[in-house]
């Protein structure tokens, strides 16, 4: 009987409802190490990354195995089958997550694409995991938008889809993260210190998300002649405008913000305003709804992460595949693909290792992050920059991914120069 009324109450109330009126002894909210291992674990000096990963693996596999035996004592499915069809991924995924009884999602995770043999030993759940989330987190999709210069997905504060879809897709990031799946995300880093209930509204986060509006309230704070200020910023107050699908609209930072000029009094409360608003306010409900979904699957010893290590967790160590960004290169100057020097040169960039070739590519693009079409879209430009004889570092110009490059007399000269240019420069050339 309490079974059939357990069965009516989820019904009758949305997905996200339903998850929480789930009772407490299934849930994953808990942890079953004591307190010294929680600091252990927490302390940053004394726990490297892999070992807390470790221990979040094992723990998740526990709590699988536990429920697991409770299913077949009670004569169910040990594990959680979702019947996918190719052709309707994302409506299937979500009515299965929708339908499920909660518990399931907490069983081991096994994919069957309708029409197609083969048993899911992790293959087809990662292939799984891959196509879906390229599909949700696509900007055509809608809820997600994309910033070219940070190269990072943010909350599209002008979705209209419901609380429930991005609750929803919470619930497939955190079950990629409980069954052990790495996930090609381009979030910021500030989503995931969100996700842990940490601060991030000030304008070192907003440069995560968007660095040219950071820039531009850094460039404001720093004007310190006040009637420069009040020409610039004349028509300002604490009302903000915003286009949404074409009609402008406005949101006021503060009461009655319409009728306060922006002033050099108070800026620094315009632009702390401002940044949350972008960052907490104008995407409340989506990253709310986000949020729940993402940590229904999850233990509280992520809380021992930082966001940093939480999105290291969630993406894993980035794979910067440099024979790609060969495939996209172009070449000037002299230089072109079959060149023999250009040999020499992808043989240094092929041998850096990974913080290297992050420094390279921060080095001529500004950042070190992948397109989401891959390193090819960068469309890299190698220009030649003068020959021997020369100690000229190479020199770049972010702006236009370009490259410049002397053409040193040996490879060994190539790799110095070109290691010295990379980690003691930030673009445009030493001065």
């Amino acid at each position: 009987q309490a079974e059939d009324e357990h069965s009516k109450q989820h019904a009758v109330v949305s997905p996200e409802d339903k998850f929480s009126l789930f009772p407490p002894e299934y849930a994953l909210r808990v942890t079953a190490l004591d307190q010294q291992w929680c600091f252990f674990m927490a302390h940053l000096n004394l726990c490297p990354l892999k070992f807390k990963r470790n221990v979040i693996v094992v723990e998740s596999l526990v709590r699988q195995h536990r429920i697991g035996i409770q299913s077949l004592l009670r004569q169910t499915l040990p594990f959680f089958v979702m019947p996918i069809r190719r052709t309707n991924i994302v409506e299937d995924t979500l009515l299965q997550i929708t339908a499920a009884d909660p518990v399931n999602l907490l069983k081991p995770l096994k994919v069957v694409f309708v029409g197609e043999e083969g048993l899911d030993d992790g293959g087809l759940k990662r292939e799984f995991f891959s196509i879906i989330t390229r599909i949700l987190f696509d900007v055509n999709y809608g809820m997600f938008v994309y910033n070219d210069n940070t190269r990072t997905l943010w909350f599209n504060r002008n979705s209209l889809d419901a609380a429930r879809d991005y609750f929803l897709i919470g619930c497939i990031v955190g079950l990629a993260i409980y069954n052990d799946i790495i996930l090609e995300l381009s979030f910021p880093t500030v989503l995931y210190r969100k996700l842990l209930g940490q601060d991030a509204n000030e304008v070192k986060d907003l440069a995560e998300v968007d660095a040219d509006q950071a820039n531009g309230f850094r460039k404001m704070l720093e004007i310190e002649d006040a009637a420069e200020f009040n020409t610039a910023f004349e028509d300002s107050t604490f009302e903000i405008q915003f286009d949404f699908y074409g009609e402008l609209r406005t949101h006021q930072l503060k009461p009655d913000g319409a009728n306060e000029k922006l002033t050099p009094q108070n800026k620094e409360e315009f632009v702390r305003l401002y940044t949350r608003y972008l960052l907490v306010d104008s995407v409340s409900a989506q990253f709310t709804a986000f949020e729940r979904g993402f940590h229904f699957c999850q233990s509280e010893l992520l809380k021992c992460l930082t966001g940093e290590e939480l999105q290291l967790l969630v993406v894993g160590t980035p794979t910067l595949d440099f024979n790609d960004l060969r495939k996209g290169a172009r070449y000037a100057g002299g230089f072109s693909a079959d060149y023999p020097y250009m040999t020499d040169l992808w043989e240094v960039l092929l041998d850096f290792d990974l913080q290297q070739k992050k420094n390279f590519l921060m080095f001529c693009t500004g950042s070190s992050r992948v397109p989401i079409g891959g390193l090819k879209d960068l469309l890299l430009l190698v220009q030649k920059n003068g020959s021997e004889p020369t100690d000229r570092l190479p020199t770049a110009y972010t702006c236009y991914n370009s490259l410049l490059l002397p053409q040193y007399e040996s490879k060994d000269k190539l790799r110095k120069l070109l290691v010295v240019a990379i980690e003691q420069s930030e673009g445009f050339g030493l001065q």
